[in-house]
């Protein structure tokens, strides 16, 4: 199981607004680790995932998160839409079926409503769970967070 995890943790990332030699906007993919992206640091507006976090056990859903938050510029939005914490008792049992496939361990996190508080922990502000959807599976949870605007390296110290 854990070679599985692994092998989840890789994923493509499509980059979108990066510009080609021309100066046009070029879409291309990369495939890399989901915690070592193959990006220079504060290169992104904004990044999304998407149904990805529930397959990644506590640890490596913060230091995927971390490695978010290195790659985004100053101010810039991370989103997430992933399973959340169930919205009614039926939402919770229809989840099940979803725990059964992808493991109870990885996603426990999101049963419990935990993503916003690991955002916290990576350093984000302004995280927000900006929508939930009631689903066949089970409560999609939309988030929102920010890479803070300023570093603590940037503030002046009173001496």
């Amino acid at each position: 199981m854990p070679d599985l995890k692994r092998r989840l943790a890789s994923s493509t990332w499509l980059s979108l607004g990066e510009t080609d030699a021309s100066g046009r906007s070029a879409p291309h993919a990369n495939r890399g680790l989901a915690s070592a992206l193959p990006y220079a640091a504060e290169s992104f507006d904004r990044t999304l995932s998407s149904l990805f976090f529930h397959h990644l056990p506590t640890e490596l859903k913060l230091e995927t998160m971390r490695e978010v938050l290195r790659v985004l510029r100053r101010g810039g939005e991370f989103h997430i839409a992933d399973w959340g914490k169930p919205t009614s008792p039926a939402m919770r049992l229809v989840f099940i079926g979803v725990q059964l496939l992808d493991g109870f361990a990885t996603t426990t996190d999101n049963v419990r409503g935990l993503l916003p508080d690991l955002l916290g922990l990576a350093g984000y502000e302004n995280v927000e769970t900006t929508n939930c959807y009631s689903t066949p599976l089970g409560t999609l949870s939309l988030y929102r967070a920010r890479k803070p605007a300023t570093h603590l390296a940037d503030l002046a110290v009173c001496k």
